[in-house]
């Protein structure tokens, strides 16, 4: 079996940078046989990344989704605004390798993916990757026990 197929629901939104890898990715979504809760933007004028992080974040916290996959021009950005929410581990990855040990070693639950850095092809093998690396569990659970620790430095 597939292992991206035992993935049932994904959270997606962008922001305006991201429209342009907006149909590539749901029709990979839709290959896969993955359901998908579309957060937008479809808008290419300028809109604000964090308005759009934050209900990815809130259906993975309310466990309406599984993975979250935000995409702005960087991913950088989507990253930060999501990474201020606890339980909420977002990593941005520009190839696979990255994908995968985020995924291996820091149990990430949101890829951020930068349109600048990674083109349609790429960003479906990153989506790949992603949804198809297990959490290694061992030593990594102390790591993201630790992760979710209170908020003061």
């Amino acid at each position: 079996m597939d292992p991206v197929a035992k993935v049932r629901m994904v959270s997606f939104a962008m922001d305006h940078r991201g429209v342009c890898l907006r149909s590539t990715l749901l029709d990979f979504l839709r290959r896969k046989g993955m359901g998908f809760i579309d957060r937008g933007t479809e808008k290419k004028e300028p809109v604000d990344y964090p308005i759009y992080a934050r209900p990815v974040v809130r259906d993975i916290l309310e466990k309406n989704a599984d993975f979250g996959v935000l995409i702005c021009g960087t991913g950088i950005g989507m990253s930060m605004a999501a990474n201020r929410f606890c339980g909420i581990r977002a990593v941005t990855a520009i190839n696979g390798e990255m994908a995968e040990f985020s995924r291996r070693h820091g149990h990430a639950n949101v890829l951020c993916l930068g349109s600048q850095w990674v083109g349609a092809s790429a960003a479906v093998a990153i989506l790949e990757v992603f949804f198809s690396t297990p959490f290694e569990g061992g030593r990594h659970v102390r790591r993201i026990e630790l992760l979710d620790e209170g908020h003061d430095p």
